[in-house]
């Protein structure tokens, strides 16, 4: 009886591990997440200014 109690809680103490381990992983994801959005941005931010780069030289390359 002893030894089953033992095992029972044995098993407790590591399912509380695996969920905390679970929590970290998820902060780990959503932080990659995150960061993955960060460059996103900043890709299409710098796609729209070469954009206007590209119209503004047009403009000058048709003035000359």
């Amino acid at each position: 009886m002893q030894q089953v109690a033992e095992g029972t809680s044995t098993q407790a103490s590591d399912l509380q591990d695996i969920v905390g381990l679970i929590h970290g992983l998820t902060r780990n994801v959503e932080n990659v997440y995150k960061e993955l959005q960060n460059v996103k941005n900043k890709t299409d931010n710098t796609a729209n200014r070469a954009n206007n780069g590209k119209k503004e030289m047009d403009k000058l390359v048709e003035s000359i």
